[in-house]
């Protein structure tokens, strides 16, 4: 969903200068002594708008047990940040959020867009999905890869997400798929969030074949494609 009239943020949709302005003279006393971190409605806007586009992973986040249904909440998140021309860097930022789908999309291990001030880069704003779009979580497939046993799966469906994979930038693709192996009775579907390497977008195609590691027979939570496998060692 664009950041526009439609948006479930209030701080996403666009509004006149005369409702730009009263939110300022309303929101002056807390921005003054947050010194600008994004905890009200109008150092969020401002962020979002002039803001250097980039991509944050959600390493700690708020415990659901502290967080308000009702009330909108302030909490802490430790994050790794990727901005264009710069190198990743780690922070803990503290923004307002609220209960419900901003704070189901900030979880611990999501991948979400974010803005960072130019003139200070510790000033980050986590920007959650709208309800109605994907929701991304970034997962170690290291210990699945190693430990895991393997199937065949054929690709059902092969959607590109708006998030790139930490560190090597490549493309992230939502992917369904029909698992099969010798030592499962019967096949199953898997639905995960999958690093695709940058030159084997082709890979992904609907139909086409991967070899699939997996601990157990899930939904996807402990799954992940074997690149090696799957490609006479092309891709890693």
């Amino acid at each position: 969903m664009s950041d526009d009239q439609g948006s479930g943020f209030e701080w996403r949709r666009k509004r006149g200068w005369l409702n730009r302005t009263l939110e300022k003279v309303e929101d002056l006393p807390y921005n003054v002594v947050s010194r600008g971190r994004p905890l009200t409605d109008s150092a969020k806007r401002k962020l979002f708008e002039d803001g250097i586009v980039g991509q944050a992973q959600i390493l700690k986040s708020p415990s659901g047990r502290t967080i308000s249904g009702v009330q909108e909440n302030v909490g802490r998140f430790q994050v790794r940040v990727e901005i264009p021309e710069r190198e990743p860097y780690e922070l803990t930022i503290t923004q307002s959020f609220r209960g419900g789908y901003e704070s189901e999309g900030l979880k611990e291990g999501a991948l979400v867009t974010c803005r960072v001030d130019p003139k200070n880069d510790q000033r980050v704003l986590l920007v959650a999905p709208e309800p109605d779009e994907r929701r991304v979580i970034g997962v170690d497939s290291s210990e699945i890869l190693a430990e895991g046993k393997r199937a065949t799966a054929t690709i059902a469906q092969a959607n590109k997400l708006d998030v790139k994979a930490p560190g090597s930038g490549d493309p992230m693709y939502e992917l369904v798929m029909e698992m099969r192996s010798d030592t499962e009775r019967e096949p199953w579907t898997i639905r995960i969030g999958q690093r695709v390497p940058a030159d084997g977008e082709d890979l992904v195609k609907e139909g086409g074949e991967l070899t699939v590691a997996y601990v157990e027979v899930d939904e996807g939570h402990s799954a992940a494609v074997d690149w090696p496998a799957s490609t006479g060692g092309r891709f890693s």
